[in-house]
């Protein structure tokens, strides 16, 4: 049996928040689609099989809400940042792949997606 790693603490330190706001610009920056999904409640296996679903180029990541507000500040998905809440995770899919993912057949309730500037809901209503 292996040990469980420790947490160094440093994501909370404003030196490691700035470091995951710049990875999420650039995510954020590469991406024609951008897919949130609460992550609360969610198993490691449902995570892996989402995974699996998604383009091979596409990119995971769970970040707290304010650090994404920040990161989503002048950039064409600003709009994804008015339905932030709870726990989420984000699909971050670049160009060309957007169209794969969303013929996909979710288990998992979709809060929002976010594309050249429209944000959708879970039922694909347009978000004003």
């Amino acid at each position: 049996m292996g040990t469980n790693p420790v947490a160094s603490g440093y994501s909370t330190t404003k030196a490691g928040k700035a470091i995951v706001v710049e990875r999420t610009k650039k995510l954020i920056a590469d991406s024609q689609l951008i897919i949130s999904v609460p992550s609360g409640g969610i198993s490691k296996e449902q995570i892996d099989e989402l995974r699996k679903l998604m383009p091979k180029t596409s990119k995971c990541s769970t970040v707290k809400n304010t650090l994404m507000n920040v990161a989503l500040q002048g950039s064409e998905f600003e709009a994804l940042g008015e339905s932030l809440k709870r726990e989420n995770m984000f699909f971050f899919i670049p160009e060309g792949e957007a169209k794969v993912s969303l013929t996909l057949n979710f288990s998992i309730l979709l809060v929002s997606c976010v594309m050249w500037s429209a944000a959708l809901d879970s039922s694909g209503v347009l978000l004003s």
